[in-house]
């Protein structure tokens, strides 16, 4: 369906990003959408290691708050409660 074909493209789009440029606010911006559209796709894996990747980059930025609440909820998502804790 044409929104399944969009998420595909841009998560290839994203990807084509973070091979052409892995570090600086374009790869920053990436990782933080490419976490979003894995997590909408219930991959609550790749999510995490992108949005850890946005924390690194980016320990400062203002989505800092809702990035940790996601990765908590990946976490209790996962049934791994004491991370979840700790990323709240």
């Amino acid at each position: 369906d044409l929104k399944q074909r969009n998420l595909d493209q841009a998560e290839e789009a994203l990807r084509d990003v973070l091979a052409a440029t892995p570090s600086g606010e374009i790869a920053t911006r990436a990782q933080l959408l490419m976490g979003d559209l894995l997590y909408g796709r219930g991959d609550w894996l790749g999510a995490r290691e992108h949005y850890q990747a946005f924390l690194a980059a980016s320990p400062k930025a203002p989505e800092t708050v809702a990035v940790l609440t996601r990765i908590g909820e990946i976490h209790e998502r996962r049934g791994e409660h004491a991370l979840a804790l700790r990323a709240y």
